[in-house]
């Protein structure tokens, strides 16, 4: 038992082989997914504690996320074939852009040297083959746990499954992530009622207190946990989805209430006096402490939390839906101004010269520009003072270019313009066009030009909250973001244009009066 080699070469798991079935066989496994019998299912997950070195897992996680998924094989080839072209490049030496936000969860749960290595390589990748993904503060660990069990590509095809199934599994945006610690706080106060009130107690009677530590939410289960609880807590995750990540938190402040009743009895007036920051970084210590140290069995872990009655995922689903409207014009603008502030470190090219902003401007444009075409310098295409105002000229010179930023300066001297991640030349493709109007990826943005520091406030893509109105184009017109209104609108000829708050970038006017 102890001479079978490694799960994967990035870990030093093992797989043992239990003779006494103890628990549920990976044949009996694949009967119920092949059958379809996900009632089953669910509980054969549920009950079945298998530890973190059983030989199941060596193809659990894969079957349960492959059995819906004909993208597969694809996937796992998509990545063996970019990581090929990457390691051929200088992309390889990038860190992954993600990785550089606030509040990303990054712990490897003891991978090895190489592991860690592909873990970066897997995250590259997965940052190029889903640019319109933004924020994704469990990515790094979901994706290390995976490593301990599966090859790469494995790893690859399984994390792109979960991640193309949107809020399902994976929060993927600043307002889902944002609008969390508030569906996680309603859940508490209708299933939790006691603790949400210690809370409550301990923070003072502003609720916003409260919000902020549950804010620390991921970090509770993706960092604190002790590997089995999160790997046995990821087998039932791959199944439910969301509402397990849920149930895991309020399992986790459940048992700090619990604790902590014995130790309020003594120390009441500890907190008394306080400043509020000093109490709520004590609260986020002593609820870590209590994930780190879980004080029951993992299987009572999970049976706490599964023991809150009519808990779905259209309950949590229905809040979180609620809150992200509820906030979405307060994320807005802490992103903007975010971008704003956002230093530049990564050019790695001389900036493009224009006539309408300045080299510092510019190379703010440029930092916000995908990695991977950071390495070039922009070349100017088209100047309406040298090539006119027709659509005709301006497609004949710009329509090859695989992605293009456009600069427009309005009659009042407002600056504003856009990033677009496709070629124009898409407007043209007659099939793709009859399914859908618009094209392009979230990589693209819109940006504005701040009148007192001359620097672009840039708009990305809002995610989940709209559709994927990026660019679209005719022969006598472009649009550039919609959902609401146009964030940038030009028709017939290039003098005249329009721009309204779009839904789409979570831009608003970026001209006065919106012409």
């Amino acid at each position: 038992m102890g001479h079978s080699p490694p799960f994967t070469e990035y870990t030093d798991l093992r797989p043992e082989y239990f003779i006494v079935p103890k628990y549920g066989s990976f044949d009996f496994l694949n009967k119920l997914v092949q059958n379809k019998q996900f009632g089953q299912l669910k509980q054969f997950l549920r009950e079945n504690s298998w530890p973190v070195t059983h030989e199941i897992r060596k193809h659990l996680w894969a079957v349960l996320i492959s059995y819906s998924d004909k993208e597969f094989e694809s996937s796992k080839f998509f990545y063996r074939e970019q990581i090929e072209s990457l390691l051929k490049s200088k992309v390889q030496n990038f860190r992954p852009a993600f990785l550089s936000e606030p509040g990303i969860v990054v712990c490897d749960h003891g991978l090895k040297e190489i592991g860690v290595i592909n873990l970066q390589r897997l995250l590259i990748v997965i940052e190029y083959a889903r640019p319109e993904i933004r924020f994704v503060p469990i990515l790094y660990p979901l994706c290390a746990v995976f490593l301990h069990y599966h090859p790469v590509d494995v790893a690859f095809a399984c994390i792109n499954r979960l991640l193309a199934q949107g809020n399902k599994f994976v929060f993927q945006s600043e307002i889902a992530v944002y609008a969390s610690r508030y569906t996680l706080l309603s859940m508490l106060k209708k299933f939790k009622k006691r603790v949400y009130n210690k809370l409550k107690k301990r923070l003072g009677s502003e609720e916003n207190k409260i919000v902020e530590l549950m804010a620390n939410w991921h970090f509770w289960i993706f960092k604190c946990l002790p590997f089995p609880y999160l790997v046995r807590l990821i087998d039932c995750f791959l199944f439910e989805g969301q509402k397990m990540l849920a149930r895991a938190v309020l399992t986790i402040l459940y048992l700090w209430h619990k604790q902590q009743h014995q130790i309020s009895k003594q120390n009441n007036d500890t907190n008394k006096g306080a400043m509020d920051e000093n109490k709520l970084n004590q609260l986020n210590f002593e609820i870590s402490s209590v994930a780190s140290k879980v004080p029951v069995s993992v299987q009572t872990f999970l049976d706490i939390g599964f023991s809150i009655r009519r808990f779905s995922n259209g309950t949590l689903f229905r809040q979180q839906r609620h809150y992200e409207n509820k906030f979405w014009e307060v994320v807005s603008k802490i992103r903007a101004e975010k971008n704003l502030r956002q230093p530049d470190d990564r050019i790695y090219t001389p900036v493009f010269i224009s006539k309408i902003i300045d080299e510092d401007a510019a190379k703010e444009l440029m930092s916000a520009l995908p990695q991977r075409f950071q390495l070039e310098t922009p070349k100017l295409l088209f100047r309406l003072s040298e090539h006119g105002t027709s659509f005709v000229q301006l497609w004949t010179r710009i329509e090859q270019a695989d992605q293009s930023l456009l600069i427009i300066k309005s009659t009042t001297r407002e600056v504003f313009g856009a990033y677009v991640s496709s070629s124009w030349a898409e407007r043209n493709d007659v099939h793709e066009r009859a399914k859908a109007k618009y094209f392009g990826t979230g990589e693209s943005f819109v940006w504005r030009l701040d009148d007192e520091l001359k620097l672009p406030i840039i708009y990305t893509w809002s995610d989940q909250l709209c559709d994927n109105y990026f660019m679209a184009a005719h022969d006598k017109f472009l649009i550039i973001g919609s959902g609401g209104g146009d964030a940038i609108a030009i028709r017939d000829e290039l003098v005249e244009g329009s721009s309204r708050a779009s839904r789409t970038y979570q831009s608003p006017e970026l001209v006065s009066g919106g012409s």
